[in-house]
């Protein structure tokens, strides 16, 4: 990561050439799905298992380095371990009014974990219904969004639970990257740097969501969705593996083995795929599904769910529109 870094910032500075601040563009996407990886490794406490040290660590990799508050990630990533794909509760699949993966967001939802009701009004219902065009367009615009998050988080830290660190962590981040961009020598260069470095670090985002937005969705806590205590069940029902070969692992960043990682939240990326042979053979002694796909399959999977949730969306209009006439 440090020669990636190092690489794209002899790009912006020492060259003039287009095609260079290009690739420095993409470097930089790079770095940031790069350590994002590592930034969710350290927000589990996978790497030196001391959560006073892994947090510390994360405001570099995250605050420092990427403009993503660690302390937001956290406080938004428990919430999605513990009630995966709930309309109420996880916010990692509450997008209205720009995305609905199921149509159980056309009622008014109050979302517990953001204090407020997510209204299905004529805006939400016009995005989602083209969400299936507008789903990597959204992708790629979703970075500056998680900026705002970041900073609307930290500010409303009280004291004593790393503020000001995790403000400086921010503050730092800006000031190097508004350095950085001054040396472009044109609006031109500027605009394609931030823009196509922004856009293509959107990989991460449809990485995240690939492995539960064509998944079961439920109303209120799993284990009264599931009628079972058996955390193990919930969790493969809301949860998809993506698959790929070895070599490959460094593209996913351990986001490929979620069943395992949701199972395991703590066990460090590079034994996931022992765990996810173990959790197979056990899934096919108890006759359990178990969900896998490859990054392609998982892609026009999600196009497919979101599509369909479009098409009802299209049709609420009508729909209540006959139940206010029907007849008897």
């Amino acid at each position: 990561m440090s020669v990636i870094f190092a690489l794209l910032i002899y790009g912006v500075v020492f060259s003039n050439n287009v095609y260079i601040q290009v690739a420095s563009s993409i470097s930089m996407a790079v770095f940031w799905q790069q350590m994002a990886f590592i930034g969710h490794d350290i927000g589990h406490t996978a790497v030196t298992h001391d959560l006073k040290t892994d947090s510390n660590i994360g405001i570099f990799v995250g605050n420092m380095t990427t403009g993503i508050s660690i302390a937001w990630w956290k406080k938004s990533h428990n919430a999605h371990h513990i009630v995966t794909n709930s309309v109420e509760f996880d916010p990692d699949i509450q997008h209205l009014p720009v995305l609905a993966i199921t149509d159980k967001f056309f009622q008014s939802v109050r979302s517990m974990y953001h204090e407020k009701i997510l209204y299905f009004d004529g805006l939400a219902k016009f995005f989602v219904s083209y969400q299936h065009w507008l789903y990597y367009l959204i992708m790629g615009l979703a970075r500056y969004n998680l900026y705002a998050q970041s900073f609307l988080l930290v500010f409303s830290l009280p004291r004593g639970q790393n503020k000001y660190f995790e403000v400086f962590g921010l503050v730092f981040f800006w000031t190097w990257y508004i350095y950085l961009c001054s040396f472009l020598p044109s609006w031109t260069s500027l605009f394609i740097f931030v823009f196509v470095a922004h856009f293509l670090a959107g990989i991460l985002h449809i990485q995240i969501t690939l492995s539960h937005f064509s998944m079961e969705t439920y109303h209120g806590h799993p284990l009264d969705a599931f009628k079972s205590s058996e955390f193990l069940l919930s969790q493969l029902a809301t949860t998809m593996d993506i698959e790929c070969y070895p070599w490959l692992d460094f593209i996913h960043g351990g986001l490929q083995f979620q069943i395992e990682h949701h199972l395991f939240p703590r066990l460090p990326r590079h034994r996931l795929r022992e765990a996810k042979v173990k959790i197979q053979e056990l899934c096919k002694k108890h006759n359990i599904t178990y969900r896998s796909k490859t990054f392609l399959e998982a892609n026009i999977e999600i196009i497919q769910k979101l599509r369909e949730t479009a098409k009802k969306a299209q049709c609420i209009s009508p729909i209540i529109w006959e139940g206010i006439h029907a007849i008897g």
